[in-house]
């Protein structure tokens, strides 16, 4: 299951919704699994556990057979640095902030990580009406990493091996 193909299929999706669900989708040798999230846990370690605990029930089910990659699709807050300082304030309290698109992917066998940053932009209503690239890093660019899908690898492996 190509990158290019999940970003394609979920930037469709979020404009033809008006938005995206957290989603996991998982790339098996049985083939994909997808998991939508009701509810992104509120802090960044209590999301880290909650992706372990995922990927712990889906090694569990044992629907996945062995895990191929896997793919984090949301929606969040972005806050960029100004004059090279970082952001004061957390992303969700920045008056400058940026609605985006997030979908990363994380491949175990080779550690690949893929990341793609879609602004998500609105009209004065509310309706989105349209995604633009905002930053995109693939294939192993330095700095880019995807602890959330790490997490998920870690709960997976934890229940197979």
């Amino acid at each position: 299951m190509p990158f290019e193909l999940v970003t394609l299929v979920a930037r469709e999706m979020a404009l033809r919704d008006g938005g995206h669900a957290p989603t996991l989708i998982i790339d098996g040798s049985n083939g994909p699994v997808f998991v939508q999230i009701d509810a992104l846990a509120p802090s960044h370690s209590e999301r880290l556990e909650q992706m372990f605990f995922a990927g712990t029930a889906l090694a569990r089910e044992g629907n996945v057979g062995r895990l191929l990659q896997v793919f984090f699709i949301s929606e969040a807050w972005l806050s960029t640095a100004r004059n090279g300082l970082p952001p004061a304030s957390p992303p969700s309290q920045d008056p400058n902030r940026k609605e985006v698109l997030i979908i990363s992917g994380y491949m175990p066998r080779t550690q690949q990580v893929n990341l793609a940053l879609l602004e998500m932009i609105r009209d004065p209503d509310g309706t989105l009406r349209e995604l633009r690239e905002f930053e995109q890093f693939q294939n192993g660019e330095e700095g880019v990493r995807s602890p959330l899908l790490m997490a998920f690898v870690k709960g997976f492996f934890s229940r197979t091996n």
